[in-house]
Formats: C-alpha cells, sequence, structure tokens
C-alpha cells in the first residue's frame, strides 16, 4: 500500500500529510486542509496546491519514518477510510471508475466458475493489468519467495477495500 520512491510520478502523485513539507503562506493560499473531514484531507491540499499551479517535487534524502498496517485485516480497514474520504471529498474518481469494472469483471468470473469451474482460472484476469502496475517496484524492497504471493494478495485487498470505501463514501455524499 505504500509508495517506493520508483512509483512517484509528477503529476500524478499526490503527497500524502506524513511525508509533505510547504510553506505557511502555500496553506494560507489554498485554505489548508478542509474542515470536519477525517481522512484524504491531506489528498485534497495537495490537489488544491496542484490546481492553483504548485508542484511537487521529490527529495530522495528526506526521510520519513511511518509505519504501515502490519496485516490484510488493517490494511483494509485503512484503505477503506481514505477510499471513504476520497469518495466523501470526490477524489480521484477517475482512478475509481477504472478500478470498478475489473472487479465487476474478476467477480463475474469467479460467480461463472461455480458452474464452470476452470473459469476460476482466468478470473483474476481482468485485474491483472492493474495488479502488475501497482507491484512491479515494490519487490525490490522486500526478501524471500514469499514476495512474489504477497505483495499481489496485498494489492488486491488494497485496491478492493479502497473502492469499497470510495463506494461508500460516494453514497454518503449523495
Amino acid at each position: 500500500m505504500v509508495f517506493v520512491e520508483d512509483e512517484v510520478v509528477f503529476p500524478d502523485f499526490t503527497p500524502s500529510a506524513r511525508s509533505m513539507e510547504f510553506h505557511r503562506d502555500l496553506w494560507k493560499e489554498v485554505g489548508g486542509f478542509p474542515e470536519g473531514k477525517q481522512f484524504a484531507e491531506d489528498t485534497a491540499f495537495g490537489v488544491a496546491l496542484a490546481t492553483a499551479g504548485h508542484r511537487a517535487v521529490l527529495v530522495p534524502e528526506a526521510v520519513v519514518e511511518w509505519r504501515p498496517p502490519s496485516s490484510l485485516v488493517s490494511q483494509a480497514r485503512t484503505l477503506f477510510s481514505w477510499g471513504r474520504g476520497d469518495g466523501h471529498l470526490g477524489l480521484r474518481s477517475i482512478n475509481y471508475r477504472h478500478l470498478f469494472p475489473r472487479f465487476l469483471g474478476a467477480g463475474a468470473l469467479t460467480l461463472a466458475a461455480i458452474a464452470f469451474p476452470l473459469l476460476l482460472v482466468v478470473a483474476p484476469l481482468p485485474l491483472a493489468p492493474t495488479v502488475y502496475r501497482k507491484s512491479r517496484s515494490k519487490d525490490r524492497h522486500m526478501e524471500g519467495w514469499a514476495r512474489w504471493l504477497l505483495i499481489p494478495v496485498a494489492t488486491v485487498n488494497g485496491l478492493a477495500f479502497s473502492l469499497l470505501g470510495y463506494i461508500t463514501g460516494y453514497t454518503e455524499r449523495r
């Protein structure tokens, strides 16, 4: 769920509060973090900065120590909350719109496998390009053979719960 340096590509990457530094005048210019939001407020702030014409810069020698969730359940809770915040604020909607049909396809193939068990082999295919793109740079940061299983499983888990959170937040916003 954590971006590695190879994945930081601007302008698509929006830094989070735990790893951004900015001048006070930029904070004032865009109105800071939105009030009353528990999640995605840092993303909204980053988007507001980008919309105002400011761009983020990666500083590789800056070190941020942060412990991501250590289990699939805690990862699911965290990413559901972040996705819900995106849904509440209408952030990254295009990403979720691309993700939804992929999960729908994988789910439909999985359900069809009840009648035709061989379909279970191809059920993950709609998600494969996204999982590959989201996990291809992470294998260098983990040791052992288990990374080839754990990284894709964590990627699918994170994407699924982000999407569910987004749908929940979007629905609550409406």
